[in-house]
């Protein structure tokens, strides 16, 4: 067996080996991060608040899927997180397109920035990629 044919071999996959672990590492951290969903239990209402979205808010979750809260949509104040204030919708039916199904889902605003969403079923919070500027006005009751 001819050695020096032997070692450009190996040296050659040693460095395809590297070239391929360093693209899959520029690759993924480029990439958003798909974080697990928390677990959180929503604590009850303190009072019956209702808000008025006066613009769309359009927001990112973790693989950064594009979502919308749309503008004349009613939320009412359900209970709180430690991320912020949960709203259930009144007016419409806000579904997340998500890996496992369509899923229902409740605005978490903070500071009157939307924090993410939380889903009832699992009993999870989700964060937005960023926390998005609510427009909103307080429904006459």
């Amino acid at each position: 067996m001819n050695r020096s044919r032997y070692i450009p071999s190996a040296t050659l996959l040693l460095h395809i080996g590297v070239v391929v672990i360093a693209a899959f590492v520029a690759t993924t951290s480029a990439m958003p991060v798909q974080l697990a969903p928390t677990a959180a239990p929503v604590s009850g209402a303190r009072s019956v608040e209702e808000i008025l979205l006066e613009q769309p808010a359009r927001f990112r979750l973790g693989l950064g899927h594009a979502h919308e809260l749309p503008a004349g949509s009613r939320w009412r104040a359900i209970g709180s997180l430690a991320q912020g204030t949960v709203y259930r919708p009144l007016n419409l039916v806000f579904m997340l397109d998500g890996v496992r199904a369509d899923e229902a889902a409740y605005a978490v605003v903070k500071g009157g920035k939307l924090q993410g969403v939380y889903l009832p079923v699992g009993a999870q919070f989700s964060r937005a990629l960023s926390a998005t500027p609510l427009v909103v006005q307080k429904p006459a009751a």
